[in-house]
């Protein structure tokens, strides 16, 4: 999900990862688009593994 920051320009912004099911929705991930420009594979494994040990991933 994308967020415009203020200040930034068009290409600015912000992105939030989350989590979402009926019961819950959890942000998981906020960066800057400037600071990263996506996720790595360390930071989607590491998502994962915190999901798995919430009991919210299949493993």
């Amino acid at each position: 999900m994308r967020v415009p920051v203020q200040r930034r320009g068009k290409g600015g912004g912000a992105r939030v990862v989350y989590y979402c099911d009926q019961e819950r929705l959890l942000a998981l991930s906020i960066f800057l688009k400037s600071e990263k420009a996506d996720l790595s594979s360390a930071d989607r494994k590491q998502i994962e593994d915190a999901l798995q040990a919430a009991g919210l991933w299949p493993k």
